[in-house]
């Protein structure tokens, strides 16, 4: 592994520590915000026939905000980028693609959130999975010259 190889590969544990800080915080943030309704839940009050996903009742939408929201999901996202990372490797682009795409709709339509601060690591994914794509093809045009 070469330092380049090793600077990509820290950069990219670096940008899944803040995905993964940022699925944590959201989690975190969100049950102390909602942590009114945690006897609700677990009573069963979710299960009630009534609950209408057309007119959502607080207890409904602080749960969607806290335990089914997005935060345990980027946790993990971010933890398994960080592993990646950590294995001298570059995760494949769709990965900064695809929370870049949902980010901004979420922003778009939510207005400007503290995810906007993954742009950080999805710029730095971008930028280490295009060092590692160049470097792979400076090797092959190296093993292929005469």
């Amino acid at each position: 592994m070469t330092s380049k190889t090793f600077g990509s590969a820290r950069s990219v544990v670096w940008a899944g520590g803040l995905i993964a800080f940022l699925g944590a915080g959201h989690s975190v943030g969100a049950l102390i915000l909602t942590r009114d309704f945690f006897d609700n839940w677990a009573a069963g009050d979710l299960w009630d026939p009534a609950m209408d996903l057309h007119a959502p009742q607080p207890i409904l939408g602080a749960f969607f905000v806290s335990v089914a929201s997005f935060g345990v999901p980027l946790l993990l996202v971010g933890l398994a980028i960080s592993w990646i990372g950590r294995r001298g490797l570059v995760p494949p682009r769709y990965f900064a693609w695809g929370i870049a795409a949902w980010i901004t709709v979420c922003d778009v339509i939510g207005g400007p959130s503290p995810l906007l601060l993954a742009w950080i690591s999805i710029v730095t994914l971008l930028v280490a999975a295009r060092r590692t794509r160049l470097r792979s093809a400076r090797k092959a045009d190296l093993a292929a010259a005469p």
